[in-house]
Formats: C-alpha cells, structure tokens, sequence
C-alpha cells in the first residue's frame, strides 16, 4: 500500500488524496478511483463498500478522491456525477464503471468478469401510481412518455438517468418515465395527454397539475435551464449550486431597500417576501433584523461562511442575506 506523507492520509485500506499532486503517483500500478463529492448519498452508501473491496483486493490501490475540495481537478477529468468509478494502470485510464454500486458487481468488476446494469434511479411511472405522484402538490415532477422500440428515447435515457443525480438534493423534486405501450398505461397516454410522439417530455409543477409539455432537445444544458427556471432550482451540470442560488432580482432589490426604510416600509416588505413564493428566505432574514437589528447581519454572514461549501441551505442564505446592505 502507497502512502505519500502529509499528501495522502489511509482510512481503512483506502488512500484519501488531500492534493491532486499525488494522483499520479497513486496511479502507476493498478489502482481503482472513487470520485466522490461528501453531500452524494449514493457515495455515502458505497464508501463501507469501497474499503471492504480494499481489503480483499491487496494488489489493488484503492484511491478517493474529494470533488468538491477538488473540484477544478475533477472538472479536468470529465467528473460530472458522482460517485464516479475508474480504473487505472500505468497512469493511463483502463475503464470506467458502469454497474450497480453493490460489492458483488464491483468484485467482478475489478476481476474483469461482466458486471449487471446498473440500477435506474428514474422513478418508473405506471397506471396505478400515476395520480399519487404527479399530483403530489408538495412535489414538482418531470414525466418522459416513451415507447421502447423509440430510437430517440434510448439515445437519451443517459440524459435523462443523468437528471437525476444532477438534481439529487432537491427533494421536492421527482423525475419519472412512464411506457406507454404497457396495457395498462395507454388510457393516460394517449387518452388523457395525447401523446402521439416519443419521447414527450412533462413538467408538473407543485401548483400547475394539468401538464407542461417540453420539446425534446439534444443538450442536457436545454433541461437544466428549463428546469431551474420552472421549478426555481439553481443546479450546474455538475449538480452544485449556481453562484446566484436563491436570489429574485425583484427581492433583491427590496432587500436592498429593507434596512434604509422606516418601520412601516419594513412592514410592507415583508408582506410582499410573505406572498411570493421565492421570497421565504428573504422574509426570514428581514423578519430576524427586526427582531435583532442590523449586527445580527454579520453575526450570521460568519456562521454561513464556515459551513456553505458542504450545506446548500446555507449557501443560498448568504447569498441572500450578503442583499440586506
């Protein structure tokens, strides 16, 4: 086992990278990679996996590396889900894997034997649970109407798996498909939307049930901005928060106002954060400076800055609270 003092630090078996600048000498015999970024929970659930494989596999180094500490190192490396699997040998990527995160197929894996598919994390839509989940109001959804002989649809069935990791913390959010050459799902395809083109792409929003429908488009970027912008999330392709997380250019510009304003302004201010759905966080900020006064600001701009990198409620927070001024 390989360990590079004060660069790299063994956690059961698994050399942790701490800077980039030891990748490679990690990666000159055979070794395997775990890309991973720590809010993932998949990676989370793969990590008793990863160092139990460490263990039985001793002529193997096993390396993780951290994608968000790490970020612009990952981006160089095409890193775009995670966790992300690769092998390599000499320093030269053998091959990336494909599989389902469970120890059985990751051992045959690393013994070159065929792995299964891995699991689909898209919600899979049929005529007995269709109601509940797209009528969820808690809940936006996003529905692809398919057939599986349709060459399109297999062509983005990638795309859209990759939806859902991209989106992975929105919890508010489903991403679902349905097939509608089952028996049972033809009335609602073709009686209820009428769909008569593969793939149909289709927003529900938490206060919009009756349907949006969505042109298919090559570009997973088209989806992101769609979707940001219907559902107010705020998500790259790499599934992190975008710089401007959180903000309305017409909040902020009352939150800009809120602190110059005399007690009754301050009152219609809050009223108007109160009756718009994307001002809850620039209510309870203004309604906390109320109560604490100005210096409550920084107070909290400290807090939220210790802990932003690794809680994207507290990133979108600052971003807030930094319009208070």
């Amino acid at each position: 086992m390989i360990v590079i003092a004060f660069l790299t630090f063994l956690v059961n078996g698994v050399v942790k990278i701490s800077t980039p600048e030891t990748f490679k000498e990690l990666t000159e015999g055979k070794s395997v990679v775990k890309f991973y970024a720590p809010w993932c929970s998949h990676c989370i659930a793969l990590k008793p996996v990863f160092e139990k494989l460490s263990d039985e596999f001793q002529d193997v180094q096993f390396v993780e590396i951290n994608c968000q500490q790490h970020e612009k190192f990952c981006v160089n490396r095409n890193i775009n889900g995670f966790p992300e699997i690769r092998s390599y040998e000499n320093n030269v990527e053998v091959s990336k894997y494909s599989g389902p995160l469970d120890a059985t197929n990751l051992r045959k894996y690393l013994k070159g034997e065929k792995v299964g598919k891995a699991e689909t994390r898209v919600f899979q839509l049929n005529a007995s649970n269709f109601e509940s989940v797209v009528n969820d109001e808690t809940k936006n959804v996003v529905v692809k109407f398919y057939a599986p002989w349709c060459g399109i649809c297999k062509g983005m069935k990638d795309k859209y798996e990759k939806l859902t990791e991209i989106y992975s913390k929105e919890t508010d959010l489903v991403i679902a498909e349905m097939d509608c050459t089952e028996q049972q799902n033809v009335k609602i395809c073709k009686g209820r939307f009428n769909i008569s083109a593969y793939p149909t792409i289709t927003f529900f929003p938490k206060d919009f049930k009756y349907g949006k429908d969505f042109t298919y488009e090559h570009e997973i970027t088209t989806y992101l901005n769609r979707m940001n912008r219907e559902f107010w999330y705020f998500r790259n392709e790499n599934g992190k928060l975008q710089e401007n997380a959180g903000r309305d250019k017409k909040m902020d510009k009352l939150a800009n106002e809120f602190l110059k304003s005399h007690e009754q302004r301050r009152a219609d201010i809050v009223a108007v954060f109160t009756n718009s759905n994307k001002g809850r966080v620039y209510k309870d900020i203004a309604q906390h400076i109320i109560a604490k006064g100005s210096d409550w600001i920084d107070e909290r701009k400290k807090i939220l800055e210790e802990i932003k990198h690794t809680d994207d409620l507290a990133f979108i927070e600052l971003n807030i609270l930094q319009q208070f001024k």
